[in-house]
């Protein structure tokens, strides 16, 4: 049986912008995941889930409030089905940002995180959001503030984004810092009346502000294009995404546009890799890495120009995990926050 909630957690903006091909593509994705869900839960390797006490994030209670049995009463705006909102944000540590430690359990009911670091040392870690106690803040933007690297977190808060047309949510956040300081949103968007989700941005000064719709930056004629990643690298502006339709086979196809503005990418190019660029690139010296996901859980690849890519060797975070966020550290250290299951999560089913 395919494990249908890292099928959703693969490509969570397919569940509220796809379509039937859409979700076609999205299994051949989660068909990767056969083997090990075949062999039951026994067969996952503990680092993607362990759960032990983890950093501290001052958040709201997630869970709308217990039964009389003591089990969280499931609130009536949330799906039938395993869904991304039984997902969750892991936490691990590296010395070298290839091998890491154990992971441990950061913030339930999320996925799709992105993280960025300000000059002053604040990380800003952006998410899908999932919340069981407020039916407005169910499958929305939400962003958390560290200013210790990671330690301890304030929010969630829900990024609001004036100016959106009408159409699906924002979903799978990606953002950036410019210049001039000001702060750039990349995210999924499903336009009404068009054939296929984009790649949207909205322009703000602050998570805890509103930002201001800007516009679509990049669409495909035939294509899904979901959860941008975009970074700045020598002067240029990459931005990636995993293609929905893997010619290569699953977790292998990406693309790949530039720009020197941000706003306005050329033609999109394909990068074909034994990972799919669903995750984030962090520069790293006088390189680019990229934590994706992969056969195995978060693998990365490291790349000079952008463009050529080296797969790394071995496995960043084994299991069922997705989605690596980095977080460089002041002390050469390297913590990375990705999406794995809930603890708890019921039984697979699929969505209805």
């Amino acid at each position: 049986m395919r494990d249908y909630w890292l099928i959703a957690a693969l490509a969570l903006a397919s569940w509220h912008c796809g379509s039937e091909a859409e979700q076609a593509a999205i299994d051949d994705v989660g068909a990767s995941t056969d083997t090990a869900s075949e062999a039951g839960d026994s067969a996952v390797p503990d680092q993607a889930v362990q759960e032990v006490d983890g950093p501290e994030f001052d958040a709201e209670p997630l869970d709308a409030p217990a039964d009389a049995h003591g089990e969280v009463a499931t609130p009536a705006w949330v799906p039938t089905g395993t869904g991304p909102w039984f997902g969750a944000l892991f936490v691990a540590i590296s010395t070298d940002g290839l091998n890491f430690g154990a992971g441990e359990l950061l913030l339930e009911r999320a996925g799709v995180p992105n993280t960025l670091k300000t000059p002053d040392g604040t990380v800003i870690l952006t998410y899908q959001y999932f919340s069981y106690a407020s039916e407005s803040d169910f499958n929305v933007i939400a962003a958390s503030i560290s200013t210790d690297e990671g330690e301890t977190w304030q929010g969630p808060t829900v990024i609001t984004i004036d100016g959106l047309p009408s159409g699906s949510p924002a979903v799978d956040p990606s953002l950036v810092r410019l210049a001039n300081g000001r702060l750039r949103l990349y995210f999924t968007f499903h336009p009404h009346g068009a054939p296929n989700p984009v790649c949207a941005s909205a322009i703000g000064d602050s998570v805890e502000q509103a930002f201001q719709y800007e516009g679509t930056r990049i669409t495909h004629a035939s294509e899904a294009l979901l959860d941008p990643a975009v970074v700045e690298f020598k002067g240029l502006w990459h931005y990636y995404t995993w293609r929905t339709v893997m010619p290569g086979g699953p977790l292998s196809d990406n693309y790949h546009a530039v720009s020197s503005d941000g706003l306005s990418f050329g033609a999109l190019d394909t990068i074909s890799l034994g990972m799919s660029f669903l995750g984030n690139p962090i520069v790293v010296g006088d390189s680019l890495r990229f934590y994706g996901t992969g056969r195995g859980g978060v693998l990365s690849a490291s790349s000079t120009n952008g463009v050529a890519w080296t797969l790394d060797a071995g496995v960043r975070i084994e299991g069922m995990a997705a989605e690596g966020a980095p977080i460089p550290l002041a002390d050469g250290r390297m913590r990375l926050i990705y999406t794995a299951r809930m603890p708890g999560a019921p039984a697979r089913t699929p969505p209805r």
